[in-house]
């Protein structure tokens, strides 16, 4: 979630120790880079278990930071938040963490909120607040959406950023949120999945996926996705509830962004959900490679989503995986079936 400051995964390994059947795979130095051919490293923390199992890892560490703090932006369309999100990554001024709630996320966490101690000044709190935001700031409450903000690290450092990322925001028609609006933000990332959990007991699919895309597919991607997913629905006679779908930039790089999607589905009354589900899931990862998105950005391909790799890597590619199988596990004592059928 913070990897602007601290990395990802990829970046905080130095060094593994991966056991295969054909003996130990490791490096006998944990230095900060090296170039000694193909980085077996990385191979090994993108094996998904097909080659062996991990056993030991080294880690960049750092001091815990000497200051933290939230802040939340409000911008008038989805859109005019990505150009922000955009411009705040060419400026390098990155926080620890960025993220951008569309419409429908973003009002799932305001009715959200937790009861305040004072219920009747909080309310009356709110109500100004909307007035404001709606009557003189002429936002729309169906298409407004939220960009929260983490800054870990340096004190002046990040008053700094936060200063640059608020000017950005400004030229987008963006208006400054608040710390508590940006808290409560992250929050909804953990309560998500208690509402999965309990909306299932309502007759609710509910399912997420990430990918990476392009920064010029971006917002084309999410708007796809969407339509997707509800005309692939609608095609149900049986369903008679609009899906529920929702979609959060979460990671930005110069070249593009992580994008988180959420949906659910009602599968009242339908015979075979699963089926509803795969053609849904299908439908989805064909607007990815319309619009040369990733298969994932970080969860993996696993046996789920193997069967659309040969559209994303090359021949010599996938050979390269069986071969290195085949070379460190003949057996296939790691039969996994990730990535590739063993």
């Amino acid at each position: 979630m913070k990897k602007n400051v601290y990395g990802n995964i990829e970046d905080l390994v130095v060094n593994v120790v991966l056991v295969t059947p054909s003996g130990t795979m490791t490096r006998s130095c944990s230095v900060p880079r090296v170039s000694m051919g193909p980085d077996t490293l990385q191979m090994a923390m993108g094996s998904e278990g097909l080659f062996g199992v991990v056993t030991r890892v080294v880690f960049r560490i750092r001091p815990a930071p000497e200051f933290q703090m939230y802040d939340s932006i409000l911008f008038p369309t989805f859109d005019d938040g990505v150009r922000a999100m955009y411009d705040v990554t060419r400026a390098k001024c990155i926080p620890a963490s960025i993220r951008l709630l569309d419409n429908t996320q973003f009002q799932l966490g305001q009715a959200l909120k937790p009861m305040a101690s004072n219920p009747l000044t909080a309310n009356l709190v709110s109500m100004a607040t909307k007035a404001y935001v709606t009557k003189i700031k002429g936002f729309d409450v169906n298409t407004m959406c939220g960009m929260t903000l983490l800054f870990e690290g340096n004190k002046d450092e990040a008053l700094r950023h936060q200063k640059q990322i608020h000017a950005i925001a400004a030229k987008h028609g963006g208006m400054v949120g608040g710390a508590e609006n940006g808290k409560r933000g992250y929050f909804l990332t953990y309560v998500i999945a208690y509402i999965r959990d309990f909306v299932m007991n309502y007759y609710f699919l509910c399912d997420s996926f990430e990918t990476a895309v392009p920064w010029n597919n971006v917002t084309a991607f999410i708007a796809n996705i969407r339509q997707e997913i509800e005309t692939g629905v609608a095609r149900n006679p049986v369903v008679q509830v609009k899906p529920i779908v929702m979609c959060r930039v979460t990671q930005v790089y110069e070249t593009g962004a992580c994008v988180y999607v959420y949906y659910g589905v009602n599968f009242y009354g339908v015979d075979d959900p699963l089926k509803l589900f795969f053609s849904i899931e299908q439908a989805c990862v064909e607007v990815m490679l319309r619009h040369g998105a990733a298969l994932s950005h970080h969860h993996g391909i696993g046996k789920h989503r193997k069967k659309w790799l040969p559209q994303v890597l090359s021949t010599p590619s996938l050979k390269a995986i069986q071969g290195i199988k085949n070379a460190i596990d003949p057996t296939n004592v790691f039969s996994t079936n990730n990535i590739i059928d063993t």
